[in-house]
């Protein structure tokens, strides 16, 4: 194995972290109570991220979650990055939308 070889299995990892992430992440999503602000401060003072940072990740939680999993299966897969999943989640011609699954 080359050092280039090590980097892409190492990014496919990360990827397959960061889709497990973010289904944590909008799991805490309670759909009968808008709790929402307080999960994420929360996180974001257990993981040291700015609010800002919490609340981009909040709302890419929800969105590949409810209407792009295909999206979030190709993250976890290692097929995308997180670098260009949200900006792919973006494209229409890209992913399919389907209805949330609250």
């Amino acid at each position: 194995m080359t050092v280039i070889d090590d980097l892409v299995s190492l990014e496919r990892q990360i990827a397959g972290l960061h889709a497990r992430q973010l289904r944590l992440i909008a799991s805490l999503r309670d759909p009968s109570a808008d709790f929402k602000g307080f999960a994420r401060e929360e996180v974001a003072v257990a993981l040291r991220w700015s609010e800002g940072v919490a609340r981009e990740r909040f709302h890419i939680a929800e969105e590949t979650t409810h209407y792009f999993p295909g999206l979030l299966d190709a993250l976890d897969d290692g097929h995308v990055t997180f670098g260009t999943s949200p900006r792919s989640a973006n494209s229409p011609r890209t992913w399919t939308r389907t209805p949330p699954r609250w």
